[in-house]
């Protein structure tokens, strides 16, 4: 008899210690961090202005990560929607690859790539200003993460 209540306490604590020990749904390995989606002042088109327009996007991990292929977009609009398109714009990561614990800007506008910046080379506005969704998808077509806003004010937001 009391080698039935042990063994059935040693299961009842063997259960509940694995239903705690769970793991939460793991962080991407690249995160968004911060979207400036509205360049601040009049929107015209200036590379300033279009600069003043960017994302950031964190590596979590420990390792460098190689985001060849990697794409960045927006939402596709209602239009584009309808035709089967997935976004309006998009931007494909060339060779670059993203330091352990680093961030890496990319801007809406012209300038020349560096370790932390890289450059869309657009000459309009990317992001709607009252609401669209970042998305980063791997070199595969999986996606990493997404940053959504649904307001114009403060003309950005943390991710």
């Amino acid at each position: 008899m009391r080698t039935r209540s042990l063994i059935a306490s040693l299961l009842m604590a063997l259960t509940a210690s694995l239903l705690m020990a769970t793991p939460a749904e793991a962080a991407p390995a690249l995160q968004f961090t911060f979207v400036a989606y509205d360049s601040p002042g009049t929107d015209n088109r200036s590379n300033s202005s279009l600069n003043a327009e960017y994302v950031v996007i964190k590596n979590t991990t420990k390792k460098a990560v190689n985001l060849k292929g990697y794409v960045l977009h927006d939402a596709p609009s209602t239009a584009n929607k309808s035709k089967g398109r997935k976004w309006n714009y998009a931007y494909t990561f060339g060779s670059f690859s993203l330091a352990a614990g680093k961030s890496v800007t990319v801007r809406t506008g012209s300038g020349g790539n560096t370790a932390t910046t890289r450059y869309w080379n657009f000459r309009q506005y990317v992001w709607n200003n009252d609401r669209d969704t970042a998305t980063l998808l791997n070199a595969k077509g999986a996606k990493v993460d997404t940053c959504s806003w649904t307001t114009t004010k403060p003309g950005s937001t943390k991710c």
